[in-house]
């Protein structure tokens, strides 16, 4: 009579486990409150405010507007980016709404991946268009950083 060595299977990390993938209502709620959001507070960015408060109408040049649409864009970058890589996938709309962005294998989103991701937004258009061809509910730069956009699911403390 041999032994066998008897090896249990390994059960997946929390991180691993298959999530439920979040419904395109949410995404699209979580987006036009994140743009909301992120639009109230760049209305006080400091080239914002001298354009449209302090400077006489007379005197804004094309230049400074450009100067101020520059900083708009870079500070809604920031807003999506940032609030992703530290706040682990979730911007401030998606933690009320319960979701999140999640790498495919349960690892912590990195900043590139973060940045990527955020520039979607910009071919927003063609980006979706990868809803039709993912069996994840993926934009297309979800796809090539191979992420997906999942409920949170809340676990009770035992």
């Amino acid at each position: 009579m041999t032994d066998q060595l008897m090896v249990d299977e390994p059960t997946l990390p929390i991180a691993h486990q298959e999530c439920e993938t979040a419904s395109y209502t949410r995404r699209f709620a979580a987006l036009i409150l994140d743009f909301s959001f992120a639009g109230a507070m760049a209305s006080v960015l400091p080239l914002g405010v001298i354009y449209n408060y302090i400077l006489p109408q007379d005197f804004i040049s094309d230049f400074f507007s450009s100067l101020c649409r520059l900083e708009l864009i870079a500070f809604v970058f920031a807003y999506f980016v940032l609030s992703r890589y530290y706040n682990n996938g979730q911007t401030p709309a998606k933690k009320i709404l319960g979701i999140r962005t999640q790498k495919l294998d349960g690892s912590k989103l990195r900043f590139w991946e973060a940045s990527l991701d955020s520039l979607g937004y910009v071919w927003l258009g063609f980006d979706i268009l990868g809803f039709f061809f993912s069996s994840h509910g993926q934009r297309f730069t979800q796809m090539i950083i191979k992420t997906k956009v999942v409920r949170v699911v809340e676990r009770p403390l035992v």
